[in-house]
């Protein structure tokens, strides 16, 4: 018996291990613009895309397309894209992590540790099966360490409710209710008070 427990643990090790390295490989180059480049205002989203399930990639382009409503030119890209870009300093940047074993992903931590954002406004999006409170804890430390100015950190889950108060609604089309919401909210907030 003591054995077959032993394999049993060691297949799951190995299974573990194997998604672990797997899900923290850096995803391909790709990006989407929206907006005109010639707006007043810009935004840069930069997420590794999951390779299991897209959902950071929807709300990254639910954020995209609330700004775009509101006039800003915004750039969604996958970190491979942005490292390979030219430096740039947007009116914004949202940068949103998915949690492998209760930390950020290892893309976007090399992101913000090679990327200049001191003084740089930062909207933190961490993404997770249902269990992110560390994740969150550790993105938002990281985004601090780089010198950027954290103005809204939220989380988003894929199995657990992302509102209580509509547990019956699909819980991916209630995260891109509640990105939308604080995407537009954050808009106007920095719309405010922009300097002209």
């Amino acid at each position: 018996m003591f054995k077959i427990l032993l394999r049993l643990l060691l297949v799951l090790l190995v299974v573990w291990l194997g998604l672990t390295i797997w899900v923290n490989l850096k995803g391909p180059s790709a990006n989407w613009d929206y907006g005109q480049p010639r707006s007043g205002f810009r935004a840069m989203i930069v997420f590794d895309p999951d390779p299991i399930y897209d959902l950071d990639l929807q709300l990254c382009r639910e954020f995209a397309l609330v700004l775009e409503s509101k006039g800003w030119f915004v750039k969604v890209m996958t970190v491979r894209y942005a490292e390979q870009m030219e430096t740039s300093h947007p009116d914004l940047w949202v940068l949103c992590a998915n949690t492998y074993n209760w930390q950020p992903d290892r893309s976007i931590r090399g992101f913000l540790k090679n990327t200049e954002l001191a003084d740089q406004a930062v909207v933190a999006i961490t993404l997770g099966a249902g269990s992110t409170a560390n994740a969150q804890n550790g993105f938002e430390k990281l985004i601090n360490m780089a010198g950027a100015r954290l103005i809204h950190s939220s989380a988003y889950w894929l199995l657990r409710p992302n509102d209580e108060n509509k547990r019956r609604e699909n819980n991916v089309e209630a995260a891109k209710a509640q990105v939308r919401r604080r995407a537009a909210q954050l808009a106007d907030s920095l719309f405010m008070h922009k300097p002209l």
